[in-house]
Formats: structure tokens, C-alpha cells, sequence
């Protein structure tokens, strides 16, 4: 995994304000993560340790970092609460857009539909057929969130990596081809979200 794309997984937590990330020849990668507030700090640690995949001690306060030259990524600790966000290191407003802040399933008495709302707080939606499909809704508003023609090919699949369920969607555009995927840590919507995003934009 690249930087950029670690980056970018890192950022799409909600609760990350944004993240750095440098990756070194024959050392572990060091990530350091401020937090916005909107999440707890032990919310934000149980994603950050899915995503890393170790074990991360308590975090007390943020803003958190990622840490260990040499000792690899087995500790996650508070640095000084006053700490603001660099300004280098703060989003852009297209950085935002870019990643998923929020997927959810939103049911009434007439339909279900999906919400998914980027970092920059725009919301798109898309209502689930008769067929009752939350895949096939939640890859329509990734659809419209990267304004991916209407013609477009988009397809799921599970498939299994030591264990750990992972969803990879692949997106057919204009004859190109592309991937991406997540692992299905916290609820299948927002897995699939981030795997398709990934695949039609993977900047």
C-alpha cells in the first residue's frame, strides 16, 4: 500500500481529521492521526487498529499518533492535547469530498435508502429497489458521489484473506478496468462504500 492510499484510509475513518503518513526502506510505516472531535478516542483506535491490523494500547487524548521506528506499529499514543493540525497537513476541500464519513441505512414506513455522506458534509442518496438490495443502493450512491456515468459496470464480490472477510469491487469505465477493497470490519455498507470509492477514484 502506497502513502497516498494509506493516507486516504486513515482520513475516511469518521472521526480523523486528517493523517501523515511516511512509509521508510526496511522500517515499519509511521502514521501520525489527529482527531476532530466528533468521534471518541476509542472508537477512533478500534478503526485505526482494524485498518493497521495490530494491537493498539488506550488512547487518553488527542491528538493521537502512530509511532514506533523499530519497534513497529504496536503502540498508539496521545501527544499534547493543545497540538493544532498543521496547515500542509490540513484536507483540501477535493481531499474531503473524496472520502466516506458516514454510511447509513436509513428506514421509513414506505422505503429504505441509503445516505452516504462525504468529508466535505455532502450527502448522496439512493433508495433500495423492490428487489430489497443494499449492495446494489450503496454502489449507486458511490455512483452518483464520483459521478461515474450511468453505464458504468459495477460488481461485488467476497472473498476471504486469512480469515478476514473482504469485499473487492471492480468498476468497468469507458473500457478501463479498476479495483478496489476493503475489509468488512464494521458493517458491510461502509466496506462496500470504501472498496467501490476506491475503485472510481483511486487517487
Amino acid at each position: 500500500m502506497t502513502t497516498g492510499n494509506l493516507r486516504d484510509e486513515l482520513i475516511a475513518i469518521p472521526g480523523v481529521a486528517d493523517a501523515e503518513v511516511t512509509l521508510l526502506d526496511e522500517a515499519p510505516p509511521v502514521a501520525r492521526v489527529w482527531l476532530d472531535g466528533s468521534r471518541g478516542h476509542d472508537e477512533v483506535r478500534d478503526k485505526v487498529e482494524a485498518l493497521l491490523g495490530r494491537e493498539i494500547p488506550p488512547v487518553g487524548a488527542s491528538p493521537v499518533r502512530r509511532s514506533g521506528l523499530g519497534k513497529g506499529l504496536d503502540t498508539l499514543m496521545p501527544d499534547r492535547d493543545t497540538e493544532p493540525v498543521p496547515t500542509h497537513l490540513k484536507p483540501s476541500s477535493e481531499a474531503r469530498a473524496r472520502s466516506i464519513a458516514r454510511v447509513a441505512v436509513v428506514e421509513s414506513d414506505s422505503s429504505v435508502t441509503i445516505e452516504i455522506e462525504d468529508g466535505a458534509q455532502n450527502v448522496f442518496t439512493s433508495r433500495v429497489g423492490d428487489g430489497g438490495s443494499i449492495d446494489a443502493a450503496v454502489l449507486e450512491a458511490i455512483r452518483a458521489m464520483t459521478g461515474t456515468p450511468a453505464d458504468a459496470v459495477l460488481e461485488s464480490a467476497n472473498v476471504d484473506i486469512g480469515g478476514i472477510p473482504v469485499l473487492v469491487v471492480t468498476a468497468s469505465v469507458n473500457g478501463v478496468i479498476t479495483a478496489g477493497a476493503s475489509p468488512v470490519d464494521f458493517g458491510r455498507p461502509f466496506a462496500l462504500a470504501k472498496a467501490a470509492r476506491q475503485a472510481l477514484d483511486p487517487r
